[in-house]
């Protein structure tokens, strides 16, 4: 069964960034430093998970200076997101709640130090953002934020209520609690692109960066089955569609490989409708959407060479296809 992972695919890659290993080595040292790291068993789930990994995959056109930020602004997302999983069932709701309180007061500059780690290191970030971007950037972000951590406290409260969503309700906010409009967001910190805010609102455009994001959360769903399973947690592509259908996980699993499927050939179908400005900005769209495109092949990528993050699906997956 691990082979239908194997059935993504993408008729495009973008490799790795070339600076992937020095900001690496960057990243690490700034986590420790500021205590992000603070211990030996955190450092080797970090080495092990490769997050800075990840970054240079769906960033690998970023500058140096851009991949760094990224790296670890989502170093920060991906512990927080670990984090949620440590809270105690029935405080969940409340826990992101509270981030998500602490969040806006950082990006409404109204925020100081209170030894809060994960807000410490989001202010850091959010400091280095205000430098690199404009106005019209930040909005675009806070507005990301907060609709990614709003997601996350609809999971959080299916969590605490031991409930989960149906598939309608999943698929219209899995693409937002996984971190995907961030990670879209992240692009022109990553990398110096310049559009002008006219074709942002290009509805195709639009569609298309949806679709950029929404692509790697049903990837994710497929990488992460096995994790889901040990958790026994529900919310996840494979397993709603398997409940909701009364299906085996097998052909759950060809469902939502269909699924992303077909995400992924509207999103190519919409790249070839997109509208000719002039040469100057024609030529920065193609660098963005091409930049869009490697947020789905980057993530697989990662999953199929740099992280051990998702080891339980292919230990269950080869162990299912075994007993077959």
């Amino acid at each position: 069964m691990y082979n239908l992972i194997l059935k993504l695919n993408y008729p495009f890659s973008y490799g790795i960034s070339p600076f992937a290993d020095e900001v690496n080595s960057m990243v690490l040292k700034w986590a420790i430093e500021i205590r992000h790291i603070r211990s030996d068993e955190a450092l080797e789930a970090y080495k092990k998970c490769n997050f800075n990994g990840f970054a240079a995959r769906i960033y690998p056109k970023a500058d140096k200076e851009g991949l760094f930020m990224a790296s670890c602004f989502l170093t920060v997302l991906f512990f927080f997101d670990d984090s949620c999983d440590r809270v105690p069932v029935g405080d969940k709701k409340d826990y992101v709640e509270g981030t998500l309180e602490g969040c806006m007061k950082v990006l409404d500059n109204k925020s100081t130090s209170n030894n809060d780690i994960f807000l410490d290191c989001f202010r850091v970030t959010w400091q280095w953002f205000q430098e690199r971007r404009g106005k019209e950037w930040q909005e675009w972000f806070i507005l990301s934020m907060r609709t990614y951590l709003e997601a996350c406290i609809q999971e959080a409260a299916k969590f605490d209520n031991h409930s989960y969503f149906s598939l309608q309700e999943y698929m219209r906010l899995r693409p937002y609690f996984s971190g995907g409009e961030v990670c879209a967001c992240l692009i022109l910190i990553a990398m110096e692109i310049n559009l002008p805010q006219f074709v942002y609102q290009d509805k195709t455009l639009k569609e298309l960066i949806s679709l950029a994001y929404a692509v790697p959360s049903w990837a994710n769903d497929l990488h992460s089955i096995g994790k889901e399973i040990k958790n026994g947690d529900v919310n996840n592509l494979v397993l709603l569609l398997k409940n909701e259908k009364d299906i085996s996980l097998e052909a759950a699993m060809n469902e939502a490989l269909s699924i992303h499927n077909k995400d992924l050939n509207h999103l190519m179908q919409l790249e070839q409708k997109l509208p000719n400005f002039d040469p100057k900005i024609d030529k920065e769209l193609h660098r963005f959407v091409s930049a869009l495109k490697a947020l789905p092949s980057g993530n697989h990528e990662w999953f199929l060479n740099e992280t051990s993050r998702y080891n339980d699906t292919v230990a269950l997956l080869s162990k299912i296809g075994s007993n077959e």
